[in-house]
């Protein structure tokens, strides 16, 4: 995390980051490099959503103010996840509201937590990122830059929001509704022929009657007699 940065935008009532950094522990050093670049990736979108929120400014001001005060560009990874918080803010809110505690809201909610917070409702909805993954992310972010009840609570309000996430239809139900059933012995699949009743169409009437007794119009010329020109 960039320290200009975050003189920028964290009060020093809210920042726990030590001066020095702590020692790695066993679980840091497990840490493949792509998940230790999603993890800083994750701090650099922290620290935008935090110097917006705190200041009250467009996401794109603390992008710029960010680049102006930093050489080192910003993470393709850091710059989706903040604005895409910010694009869809409102529907992410409409997952955690209902998540809070009675009396409690999104607003009341600390800084940290709640950037957090959304940014792990971004991620599980809008990203593809399993839910398990979103919350260990949120929650050990939160146990490094936030207060010490702040893991447990993120972990209890992000574990009631994938309850709320809708779960996609597991195929092997889909192809059951959609299969036809099966022929039986005795049975047969194909459909019975339609009579003209049926189809609609014209009743047609055997001519058994008019073979003995033609009329004119279906009488036949004998070959022996003359035709008249």
């Amino acid at each position: 995390m960039s320290e200009a940065v975050t003189q920028l935008a964290r009060p020093e009532s809210l920042s726990v980051m030590p001066a020095t950094p702590p020692a790695p522990t066993s679980t840091s050093t497990k840490q493949g490099p792509h998940r230790s670049r999603q993890r800083k990736a994750r701090k650099y979108a922290l620290d935008l959503l935090y110097a917006a929120d705190l200041r009250e400014c467009p996401i794109e001001d603390a992008i710029r103010d960010y680049e102006t005060m930093n050489e080192r560009p910003i993470p393709a990874y850091s710059l989706r996840l903040a604005r895409g918080v910010v694009d869809r803010d409102y529907l992410i809110d409409g997952y955690l509201a209902p998540s809070l505690a009675e009396n409690w809201t999104v607003e009341r909610m600390p800084i940290v937590d709640r950037c957090l917070a959304r940014m792990a409702c971004y991620e599980m909805l809008f990203a593809d990122v399993p839910v398990p993954v979103a919350i260990a992310e949120a929650v050990g972010l939160a146990q490094e830059l936030s207060t010490d009840s702040s893991p447990s609570f993120l972990t209890g309000v992000l574990s009631k929001v994938a309850t709320l996430i809708p779960q996609p239809e597991p195929e092997s139900m889909a192809e059951t509704t959609t299969e036809e059933p099966a022929e039986t012995e005795g049975q047969s699949n194909e459909k019975p022929e339609e009579s003209a009743d049926d189809r609609g169409g014209p009743e047609i009437q055997a001519d058994t009657d008019d073979t003995e007794n033609p009329t004119p119009s279906t009488r036949i010329t004998d070959e022996s007699e003359p035709i008249e020109r």
